[in-house]
């Protein structure tokens, strides 16, 4: 007859592996989470003023992004064919994080 396996029984450094563990799959569960497939929050609305250019409008709202991306997908939002944009026109724009 044999006897019954004691229980398994972690040490201290196993319990420090089996938290570390868990607590890198609750934060990766929370950044999959908090990002979904890399959509973008809703884009905002901006008035086109007089002087603004694309070039402008992406230095004033993206300042730390690369301007030529920005106005591209500003076009791309905006179905614009070209890169003239005139005074009272509402565009929509891409939101910066």
């Amino acid at each position: 007859m044999r006897r019954p396996r004691p229980p398994v029984r972690l040490t201290r450094r196993g319990r420090l592996v089996v938290g570390l563990a868990v607590a890198l799959l609750a934060i990766g569960l929370g950044l999959l989470v908090g990002t979904p497939g890399g959509a973008e929050a809703t884009p905002r609305r901006v008035e086109v003023r007089q002087g603004d250019t694309l070039w402008s409008l992406a230095d004033r709202y993206a300042p730390s992004r690369d301007p030529v991306g920005t106005i591209e997908r500003i076009r791309h939002l905006n179905h614009l064919s070209g890169y003239t944009i005139y005074p009272g026109q509402e565009l929509t724009f891409p939101v910066v994080d």
